[in-house]
């Protein structure tokens, strides 16, 4: 099982409320500097093909943003 497969799973077997991890997710994004936001952007491509950015905004919102 490679690091992706193994986040996924533990993802989807947290006993931890979706709604609360998705807010805390979301106020670290807002409160990260924008090198810290464009990191984890990165990570976020890595896994699902989306920035954060795109995921929290929509895509209309972020299709001149480049966290490279």
């Amino acid at each position: 099982m490679n690091l992706i497969e193994k986040v996924f799973e533990e993802m989807s077997t947290d006993a931890d409320g979706n709604d609360k991890q998705a807010q805390i997710i979301e106020q670290e994004y807002l409160d990260a500097t924008e090198d810290e936001q464009k990191a984890i952007d990165r990570v976020f491509i890595a896994l699902c093909g989306w920035s954060l950015r795109t995921l929290i905004k929509g895509h209309k919102a972020t299709e001149n943003y480049n966290p490279y």
